[in-house]
């Protein structure tokens, strides 16, 4: 650790950072140019703020001449109050008015509070006058109406009152050297002061009317006001600027304006010559209105002028106040402008020592905090890290001291690369392993799975052909950790369909590669289907969250597949246990990993199946995410976006796109079974394959329409299985052809070569898988830990010994093999009719419907071959039918002497069995990939009897269900009734439901 420097040894200049030394060059002249700025913009600011009280001013002024204007029409009225004796009348208009000059002394008064001590001493003197003149008006109005004093009295201190408000207006532009405020304020108080002269001779006017005459006093009153007007508006034209003046000749016009001044004039002449007597027309009531009309319409146009004036000056203080704030703005800019510009030239001599200093500290910190780590990240890919990496050089090109830094840097660089390229390099060599172990141990798998193919055909006895089942789904899981193993490895699968699967089918083929897959209840819409470059991945994903499932939930709880189109597009997959649950931070963290998937390390060794599941789905871009049950356990929400989901029907046949990596013989075709209401639930059938894991084709065998979908509604809720409730249409089930009842009798059919449930399990089985159960080998990993502290079981132990036969698989799979006849239609609706006791059939019997099933549909079929996909479908029963036929006409051995035919006997004999007719068609019937098959033993007449019985009690009762059309007993298509032990009906206690419709 370096020791810390001595103190005061920072003080010295050799140990000043290039910083301070470049702050210490600048700092003079950024001083100088501050100061000299600093006083423009002081300059300016105090300009705008006087231009501000200008402003203040100015609307004083206006509320000022607005109250004189009020003012004045409230001394007339007090005039005509006093005049016409104060009746009633008179004060009722007087008390109007008062209320109108308080509104207004209310405005002026708030104004002029507002002048502080920021204001000159004149304004605040103007201020004041116009505030003890407010004050003192309610005293006038006490005089002027609750006392004797003369009329003549009253108009002259209303008067003064006028005047000295009016003075307030001149003093507007003495806190600025502005000329053409000073003299727009001029005119305005020249003109405002002429009006009031006009009023003063409409009220003096208005004294002498009633009487007819006037005093000497008023006489000499009406011609100063007379006299004053004629000064105030020369001192306007005087000072008003030309557009002001014209302003006022173009507003003070009019032919009332002229009546009033020739009424006016003429009283002014009348009184003076006859000793103040006014003219007679003005002497009555009639004229003494008609001239207060026209005077005060002269006074009115006067007010409209004086406003256009007041607004003149606002608006001239205003425009000042913006330029002086504009002004301020544009110094600062210009300041600043002068100080980057000062710190600009400062710098430029030292920039060549600073700029490669500081490129490269940006350039280490930026190798060591990103592109080291992106190289060491981009090296991850084996690819990349064999092909090899430049490493960009630091860019600094110059020969000094810091650029032989830089290039020692850079060989740092270099090395640091090339370990993490021999990391990569090692890693890749360990995912080439993997990969190569994967593909050596699928080959061996599929080449196991063929093999258990052609031992399962030739396979008669039950025990040893449920043994084979077993074997045949430990295989199936093999290769489900093969395909791991390439996931880990970075590959991916070499298997492709280019045709959409359906979602039940794919589902159905997961569950193929699970172990307990017989507590699995699906709940998924048959008509959703999945683009083909997604279906083998969402196989894989779907088994690996189902596996979980299974293993972290009791074994006597069910986990719900559910699964329905989305209104926005996509479609949701749920996979619902009741086990133990997650803990919070545990779910928290699975799920980043499941959006974030790792590089493979010890943690995605040890929890395989959480970083398979996520670097499939986000091949994809395929959501999923761990939510806790409403029940309980953990709800696994498998969002498929609209890009994989293929809307429509799947294809009736489907056919991988890689030859190489065609399925078994025995997973040509298989038969769909309609789905009721759109849904295909647990009782729809086994699942699509189990040697190879894929769906396979949809031949479409099936009788009866496919129901349409519905809307699949919201999303289900947090926990909630299964997709929203809707109506059901017809949920009968549809008879498959060529699907034989169990026999009537109670013996047990046949084993079927394939697709048997294995006879270690006891009690009832749901029918959605035709393999059987799959037990997770030692030490494989799962998704997460349930509990903290529990490590996840590394196998489940093997299931007890059987207890009866398995229920069977409905004809609605793709099997891979020979199978078992499925059941009766509509055994899932409740108990069979007429059921029998079971009792153990002889292992050998064998079905002839099921052999030419067998024969037809669990083989291989040549994906090349076009003549064996177009000819027509045969079974060994042709060659009786076609005798029964030629039995209409028969052949006649000649004529008798007497005209009758000759019988041959034996030549019209119709075949009772279909041995022979068997062996006649085997040959075509034989598919060229699959082995020789035996002849099936010779079975009882009263074995093939019970059998056609139960055939035809089977079909009569399918037939009068799709005729009525009735709903199915409760339970609907979620009840499964696995067969008893005799194999004809559900035994006693047998009866198992997977869920709530």
């Amino acid at each position: 650790m370096p020791e810390p420097p001595a103190r005061g040894r920072g003080l010295r200049l050799r140990n000043w950072r290039v910083r301070r030394r470049l702050a210490v060059l600048v700092l003079i002249p950024t001083i100088a140019v501050l100061v000299l700025g600093g006083l423009r913009i002081s300059g300016s600011v105090a300009s705008a703020e006087a231009y501000g009280r200008v402003e203040h001013m100015a609307r004083l002024a206006n509320g000022v001449t607005a109250l004189v204007q009020e003012f004045s029409t409230e001394r007339d009225h007090t005039v005509g109050y006093i005049v016409d004796g104060r009746s009633e009348q008179r004060l009722q208009g007087l008390r109007a008015q008062y209320a109108k000059v308080d509104a207004v002394i209310a405005q002026v008064r708030e104004t002029a509070l507002g002048v502080d001590g920021s204001f000159s001493a004149e304004a605040s003197a103007d201020a004041r006058r116009v505030l003890n003149r407010l004050e003192g008006v309610r005293s006038l109005r006490s005089i002027a109406t609750e006392t004797r004093v003369p009329v003549f009295t009253v108009l002259e201190k209303y008067s003064e009152s006028i005047d000295e408000l009016i003075g307030v207006v001149d003093g507007v532009a003495q806190d600025v050297a502005d000329e053409r405020l000073a003299e727009t304020s001029r005119a305005i108080a020249a003109v405002g002061r002429a009006k009031e002269q006009v009023s003063q001779q409409r009220a003096l006017l208005a004294i002498g009317a009633r009487p007819g005459r006037l005093s000497s006093d008023e006489l000499a009153a009406l011609l100063g006001a007379r006299a004053r007007e004629d000064s105030e508006l020369a001192v306007f034209r005087q000072a008003g600027s030309l557009e002001q003046r014209q302003m006022y000749d173009d507003t003070v016009v009019g032919a009332q304006i002229d009546r009033a001044r020739e009424m006016r004039q003429q009283a002014i002449a009348s009184a003076q010559s006859r000793g103040g007597r006014l003219p007679q027309h003005l002497a009555t009531r009639s004229g003494a209105t008609t001239l207060g009309a026209a005077l005060t319409a002269m006074i009115d146009q006067m007010r409209v002028a004086e406003r256009r004036l007041g607004d003149q000056l606002l608006d001239r203080a205003r425009d000042q106040r913006s330029a002086a704030r504009m002004a301020a703005l544009a110094d600062a800019a210009v300041t600043a402008l002068i100080v980057l510009l000062a710190l600009l030239v400062t710098s430029l001599m030292a920039r060549s020592l600073v700029r490669p200093l500081q490129r490269l500290r940006e350039s280490a910190l930026q190798v060591a905090g990103t592109r080291l780590p992106g190289l060491v990240e981009r090296l991850r890919d084996p690819q990349a890290a064999a092909g090899g990496i430049e490493v960009e050089p630091i860019d600094i090109h110059t020969t000094d001291e810091i650029g032989e830094v830089a290039r020692a840097f850079d060989e740092v660089h270099r090395e640091a690369v090339r370990l993490a390229a021999d990391e990569a390099v090692l890693r890749g060599n360990v995912n080439a392993m993997f990969v190569n172990l994967s593909r050596r141990m699928q080959s061996l798998i599929e080449r196991q799975l063929r093999l258990i193919d052609e031992l399962e055909q030739g396979e008669q006895d039950a025990e040893q052909l449920a043994s084979l089942f077993r074997l045949d789904h430990l295989a199936t899981r093999m290769r489900r950790n093969c395909e791991n193993l390439l996931v880990l490895g970075g590959q991916e699968q070499v298997r492709r369909w280019n045709q959409p699967v359906p979602l039940i089918d794919i589902v159905r083929a997961s569950l193929s590669e699970v172990e307990q897959y017989e507590r699995v209840t699906l709940r998924v819409q048959g008509e959703v289907s999945v683009t083909g470059q997604a279906v083998n991945d969402l196989v894989h994903l779907v088994a690996e969250l189902v596996e979980n499932a299974t293993v972290f939930s009791p074994q006597h709880t069910k986990v719900t597949v559910s699964g329905h189109l989305l209104s926005g597009g996509g479609a949701m997959l749920q996979i619902t246990d009741n086990g133990v649950g997650i803990p919070p931070d545990e779910l928290e963290q699975a799920n980043w990993r499941l959006a974030n998937p790792p590089v493979i390390d010890f943690s995605a060794a040890r929890r395989m199946g959480l970083f398979v599941v996520g670097r499939l789905a986000q091949r994809h871009g395929i959501r999923v995410e761990l939510r806790p049950a409403l029940s309980g356990g953990i709800t696994a929400f498998v969002l498929l976006p609209a890009a994989v989901i293929a809307r429509g029907e799947a294809p009736a046949g489907i056919a991988p796109a890689d030859p190489a990596a065609d399925v078994p013989a025995a997973s040509a075709a298989w038969t769909p079974t309609p789905v009721a209401a759109g849904v295909a639930t647990d009782s729809t059938g086994p699942l699509p394959t189990t040697g190879t894991g894929r769906p396979s084709r949809r031949d479409g065998f099936g009788t009866g329409p496919q129901p349409q979908l519905r809307d699949s509604g919201p999303l289900p809720a947090v926990g909630d299985p299964s997709p929203p409730s809707r109506p059901t249409g017809n949920t009968g089930a549809q008879p498959v052809v060529g699907a034989p009842p169990p026999p009537a009798s109670g013996r047990e059919p046949a084993p079927g070569p394939r697709h048997r449930m294995p006879d270690d399990k006891t009690g009832p089985q749901p029918i959605v898988s035709d393999t059987g159960p799959q037990q997770p080998p030692i030490g494989e990993p799962t998704l997460a830990a349930r509990l903290p502290g529990f490590p996840p079981p590394e196998s489940v132990p093997p299931p007890g010994p059987p207890s009866g036969p398995a229920p069977a698989a409905h004809a609605g799979g793709p099997p891979t093999g020979p199978q078992r006849p499925p059941a009766e239609p509509g055994v899932s609706w409740g108990a069979a009719e007429d059921p029998a006791p079971a009792a153990p059939a002889p292992a050998a019997e064998r079905s002839p419907i099921f052999d030419a099933m067998e024969s037809e549909w669990f083989q291989r079929r040549s994906a090349g071959s076009a003549r064996e996909q177009e000819r027509r479908w045969q079974s060994p029963g042709d060659a009786g039918w076609q005798a029964a036929e030629a039995v209409r006409e028969p052949a006649a051995g000649g004529v008798t002497k007497a005209g009758l035919p000759k019988r041959v006997p034996g030549r019209n004999r119709v075949p009772g069995a279909v041995r022979q007719a068997r062996q006649t068609l085997a040959a075509p019937q034989q598919p060229a990939a699959g082995p020789a098959r035996p002849a099936p033993p010779h079975k009882p007449a009263d074995v093939v009897r019970d059998r056609f019985s139960s055939l035809q009690r089977g079909v009569r009762r399918g037939r009068s269900e799709a005729r009525s059309g009735l709903e199915p007993p409760p339970g609907g298509s979620d009840e499964i009734i696995p067969p008893g032990p005799g194999g004809s009906g559900p035994a006693q206690g047998d009866t198992e439901r997977g869920g709530s419709a």
